[in-house]
């Protein structure tokens, strides 16, 4: 099993257990909302819930057709299962290294296709390309902070919920996705 494969199965089965959930005995026994933790750029964590996820893709470079015009970080469009998608280089977009200054020998692009669903119930996808992907943690929404988020530069915190810190003490950024949705061009490819 790939790591990609595993991953999608947290996916696959985050959608089940919380469908489950409800059938349970006990009510404290449900689980935590399950969070994909990746690398945006090296040694640069942050979390998204996997509700918000379609696919972890690997393309291969050359496959993101660039579309003139576009800033810097859109990095083009991709054909994923006959649709048009945009991608972006998620690192770029928050102030942080170009993901073709750190990529060296590798032959694809890590990408999150992420979703979100606007005020008129239209389903809109997005990549995004990362460092890597790591694993899948629970966590409690309750223990997100947004505080302290002040001393951070403007360019990063426009696109963070808030920030939560791991057992090992690490503080993971938590993403806004729909704050990502809107530095999207409006037209299409």
């Amino acid at each position: 099993m790939t790591a990609d494969s595993s991953i999608d199965s947290s996916i696959n089965s985050a959608d089940v257990s919380s469908s489950d959930s409800a059938d349970e005995a006990d009510p404290q026994a449900e689980r935590l909302p399950q969070m994909l933790r990746f690398e945006i750029i090296p040694s640069t964590y942050a979390l998204l819930p996997l509700t918000q996820f379609a696919e972890v893709l690997k393309i291969p470079l050359g496959q993101i057709v660039p579309i003139p015009h576009m800033p810097a970080y859109v990095m083009g469009a991709y054909n994923w299962r006959g649709t048009v998608l945009w991608t972006i280089d998620l690192g770029y977009l928050m102030g942080m290294t170009p993901c073709h200054q750190y990529q060296g020998a590798r032959s694809t692009h890590t990408t999150l296709v992420i979703e979100y669903q606007d005020k008129s119930s239209t389903t809109h996808q997005l990549g995004m390309v990362i460092h890597d992907v790591t694993n899948s943690v629970e966590v409690d929404p309750d223990v997100i902070t947004a505080a302290e988020l002040s001393n951070l530069p403007p360019t990063l915190t426009q696109f963070l919920s808030g920030y939560w810190v791991d057992n090992d003490g690490d503080m993971l950024a938590v993403l806004n996705n729909q704050a990502i949705f809107k530095h999207m061009p409006s037209s299409t490819p």
